[in-house]
């Protein structure tokens, strides 16, 4: 087996004590997390309270659940075209002139502006779709009372 010379000697002196350090300090943080429990209990109550006021856990009709998805991936979309604008326009402003860039960058803003549109007209359809479906699928009144015997 070779001996380790004295720079081998003190990387590996420096990693077992970067271990230690960190190993000791999530035993002293454990602690003191289990050291206060109130603590714990009161995040619970605020989380909850958060929850209550985000209305998670209550029930949903279908409409509001479709429409709720729908919005959140016209919102990643939304957000792409984003990007694909502000990448256009670095394009054109690093093409020095180069008019096969610039077209090329003219082009990818374009494209994605006309995709912003569509998204924000599907946006504006699929919540009117989802409004008025959510509007027929729950009760408005209550049912009327069975006849006499």
């Amino acid at each position: 087996m070779k001996h380790l010379n004295l720079r081998e000697k003190v990387v590996c002196l420096l990693i077992i004590l970067i271990l230690f350090s960190v190993l000791s300090g999530f035993l002293v943080q454990k602690k003191a997390a289990f050291a206060s429990l109130s603590s714990i209990d009161e995040a619970i109550n605020q989380l909850d309270k958060t929850a209550k006021q985000a209305k998670l856990g209550e029930e949903k009709d279908v409409a509001t659940i479709v429409g709720r998805i729908i919005g959140i991936v016209l919102a990643l979309i939304s957000i792409i075209l984003v990007v694909l604008m502000i990448a256009g326009g670095f394009m054109w402003m690093t093409s020095a002139g180069n008019p096969e860039k610039v077209t090329k960058a003219r082009e990818l803003m374009t494209n994605a502006l006309i995709g912003l549109i569509i998204i924000v007209l599907a946006y504006a359809i699929a919540n009117f779709v989802v409004d008025k479906l959510s509007g027929v699928t729950t009760p408005t009144s209550a049912p009327p009372p069975p006849p006499p015997p």
